[in-house]
């Protein structure tokens, strides 16, 4: 039902518009806060983080690049805060960013060139070297499955 409604929403207002983009700025700061927590608390910001950063809300896209912009301005924060939880203990967390990582990378190699991005490079780095070095089979199949999405 949820793509079904999606579908047949209207696009939003220019008010809506903006006050969507408010709350995912102030959404977005409480995961950055978060992904800095212990690690319960970061392997939800790492899923939430990720699930941002390769979805975004489709009706914002709808109705222009004024709304997006705030949250594409702040992917190299995202992909950083992403980046310093693949050095966490849990395993949890470092498979979660393998997931958002490889979310993120697909989404935005279909809208623009990630070799020109600061932060693709350092993601794809730091997916290879959880691939290569983690003894854990879901951190390294998850590295590998988000390293397919280039």
């Amino acid at each position: 039902m949820g793509t079904q409604a999606a579908a047949t929403m209207p696009p939003l207002t220019e008010e809506e518009c903006v006050t969507v983009a408010a709350a995912a700025e102030r959404l977005l700061d409480t995961l950055l806060s978060a992904a800095t927590d212990n690690d319960r608390v970061r392997v939800n910001a790492a899923r939430a983080l990720g699930y941002l950063a390769s979805r975004g809300p489709p009706e914002v896209l709808r109705v222009g690049g004024a709304c997006f912009a705030v949250a594409s301005a702040r992917l190299p924060q995202v992909t950083d805060a992403l980046l310093a939880c693949v050095s966490s203990p849990a395993v949890k967390v470092r498979w979660n960013v393998c997931c958002a990582l490889g979310g993120t990378l697909q989404r935005h190699r279909q809208q623009e060139d990630l070799s020109a991005t600061a932060w693709a490079p350092a993601a794809v780095r730091a997916l290879l070297t959880l691939l290569r070095e983690s003894s854990n089979f879901k951190v390294t199949a998850g590295s590998c499955l988000s390293s397919t999405r280039l």
